[in-house]
């Protein structure tokens, strides 16, 4: 099995060293990475912004799983564009991860289904902010 984590943080560096431990993976890879990860695991230097990029690369390694954590990749698609591709990929779809990405929607989602939260105002000026806030 060859697994690519998408990522270059601390998060990654776990989720990485974990899978390391499985005799399951006979290929693991980390895109970006970083010096910490690269002790653990194959970095291919490819931007997260660039989905297309990652998407071609996993179907030319013939990649069994991505697993992505960061929320920019997340919020911006990438789970979508690796599932559209019909590659496998481990994280939430961008309409699930609004509940992280926008605190709005979040809030939104909490009172629709009656889930107990602090109350809360969304503003795009600042007079109504401050008049809420007062």
């Amino acid at each position: 099995m060859k697994v690519a984590v998408l990522g270059s943080g601390g998060r990654e560096y776990a989720v990485v060293w974990k899978l390391s431990q499985s005799q399951r993976i006979k290929e693991l890879f980390c895109l970006p990475g970083n010096p910490g990860i690269a002790q653990l695991a194959k970095c291919v230097s490819l931007p997260l912004h660039d989905h297309q990029s990652l998407i071609h690369w996993a179907k030319k390694e013939k990649n069994s799983l991505a697993v992505v954590a960061p929320e920019d990749p997340l919020s911006n698609g990438i789970v979508d564009g690796f599932l559209a591709a019909s590659l496998q990929i481990y994280g939430p779809n961008q309409k699930i991860v609004q509940l992280d990405s926008s605190k709005t929607f979040a809030k939104q989602i909490m009172k629709i289904y009656g889930i107990s939260t602090a109350r809360s105002a969304s503003f795009t000026e600042l007079e109504p902010a401050l008049r809420y806030v007062e």
